[in-house]
């Protein structure tokens, strides 16, 4: 719901926002995008055009907190 609000906030897609969210993660080096007509891979490509500031990109991260400050093994597994 956070995510939904936020995007709609900046006037964007979720897809789109996610997409530049991701490549700004420093373990994420491509995006794979797929689309089902031209429209809508014009629509995906909108992703260039956008912009997150620092507010934008500390917003997401609250949202989804990076796995770096996770542990992602099941508790136990590894420390």
């Amino acid at each position: 719901m956070a995510f939904s609000k936020f995007c709609h906030e900046l006037g964007e897609t979720p897809a789109n926002v996610t997409l530049v969210w991701e490549l700004r993660q420093p373990a994420i080096t491509s995006v794979i995008i797929a689309s089902n007509s031209i429209d809508d891979l014009k629509e995906l490509l909108r992703y260039l055009e956008i912009n997150l500031d620092e507010a934008d990109l500390k917003r997401m991260d609250k949202i989804f907190p990076p796995l770096r400050e996770q542990n992602p093994y099941p508790a136990g597994v590894i420390k």
